[in-house]
């Protein structure tokens, strides 16, 4: 009864803010959340080309407080607290390595089950389940600690968030989740050629000695 109620108020909730912005900012209200969908969009891009796990977690939390605001602007909460946990996760996750209370795995399984949770509750409909798993994936992804692997989990984390976009009519986000999938398989062949270079040039310095 409390979760149904939950979910009752969670929807009731994003179709005022919907109706409410749409009423008194008219063709303002689609400039405005597009606005913040270019920010975020940029900025992701820009996230899967980083080298340095600090720079690109920094990118995707920025990223994640434009998205979060986007779609809180379309009413769209299940992608919206999504995007809000990414937030607080890639706060803590960029102390991971610099203090001993931020590396725990004990991060990974609370914000997995926070996403859970935050999905269970904003559930409109079967569509909702794609930024649920995305967000687990991404939670993941910024969890480990080498580049590489991150780049491979991110991958499926974005294709996800990209379903979700084509199922759900947002253009902008569409281009943008096509652009970060694109994005972070040049990067992760970057990083894979980069690597390979690096562990050629150590094995002549080898046979050199």
């Amino acid at each position: 009864m409390i979760m149904n109620n939950l979910l009752f108020s969670a929807v009731a909730l994003s179709d005022a803010i919907v109706n409410t912005l749409t009423s008194a900012l008219g063709s303002w209200y689609v400039i405005l959340f597009n606005a913040f969908g270019i920010i975020a969009m940029l900025v992701k891009v820009c996230e899967f080309q980083l080298k340095t796990r600090n720079k690109i977690i920094i990118f995707a939390t920025i990223a994640s407080c434009s998205w979060f605001i986007y779609f809180i602007l379309q009413g769209d909460f299940a992608s919206a607290f999504s995007n809000l946990i990414l937030i607080i996760q890639g706060i803590i996750f960029y102390q991971r390595g610099k203090h001993k209370w931020a590396s725990s795995i004990i991060w990974l399984f609370v914000f997995i089950g926070a996403q859970a949770v935050f999905g269970i509750l904003t559930f409109k409909t079967a569509l909702d389940l794609f930024p649920i798993f995305g967000g687990a994936f991404l939670t993941v992804a910024y969890f480990v600690m080498q580049e590489k692997r991150y780049r491979l989990i991110v991958i499926f984390g974005m294709s996800l968030w990209l379903l979700n976009s084509i199922t759900k009519g947002y253009l902008l986000a569409t281009i943008n989740d096509a652009s970060c999938v694109i994005s972070a398989i040049i990067g992760l062949v970057r990083f894979t050629l980069i690597e390979k270079k690096q562990n050629e040039q150590k094995q002549l310095q080898k046979e050199n000695e």
